[in-house]
């Protein structure tokens, strides 16, 4: 848990309750086994799970869990892409720390 992100603003802990949202059995994320989605694919579950009211809005929210490294890009020799969350074929996968946040404050 050494590693766990500082406690976040209100704003942050709601895009982290959606990452959350995105693992349940029930209503998740389908992704791929192993683990990673498209970006196209994260949009259209936001907009099913009535979490954004426009393709725009989801891609905006998605834009903030990347920005806020919620989730990450899979990319060639492991490196980063800089820029933006990319609604489309870009694969992405979650970003580890959802455990730290379950261990520390126990929201799924």
């Amino acid at each position: 848990l050494g590693d766990c992100p500082p406690s976040s603003n209100g704003a942050d802990q709601e895009l982290r309750r959606i990452t959350a949202r995105m693992l349940q059995p029930a209503c998740g994320l389908s992704t791929e086994s192993s683990g990673s989605f498209r970006g196209s694919a994260l949009v259209q579950w936001l907009m099913c799970q009535a979490l954004a009211g426009s393709r725009e809005q989801a891609v905006a929210l998605a834009e903030a869990m990347y920005a806020t490294r919620l989730i990450e890009p899979i990319c060639k020799r492991g490196k980063r892409r800089a820029g933006t969350f990319k609604d489309g074929r870009s694969i992405y996968r979650l970003v580890p720390q959802l455990a730290c946040d379950e261990a520390t404050d126990g929201a799924v």
